[in-house]
């Protein structure tokens, strides 16, 4: 298996056992998989920054990085 599918694949794994946890934090509103200076990274979307929740979640979860991204509150569209 290539390198990058192996890595893709832990990070997949790390987003599955950390995403509810995550998601309860106060304005955390997605968690998704992205990339960071050209390597992959868990990416937490947040309602709005603010200095304690930049505190709160953490730098790295089981060694891969954490990118947070203000994307403000995510709303459903009608069909």
């Amino acid at each position: 298996m290539p390198r990058r599918v192996r890595g893709m694949a832990r990070i997949e794994d790390v987003k599955k056992r950390h995403e509810a946890e995550l998601m309860k934090m106060k304005d955390v509103v997605g968690v998704a998989i992205g990339e960071k200076d050209g390597k992959p990274c868990l990416v937490e979307y947040v309602a709005k920054v603010s200095p304690g929740l930049m505190e709160a979640i953490p730098k790295q979860i089981e060694g891969v990085e954490v990118s947070i991204e203000e994307s403000g509150e995510f709303v459903a569209l009608a069909p």
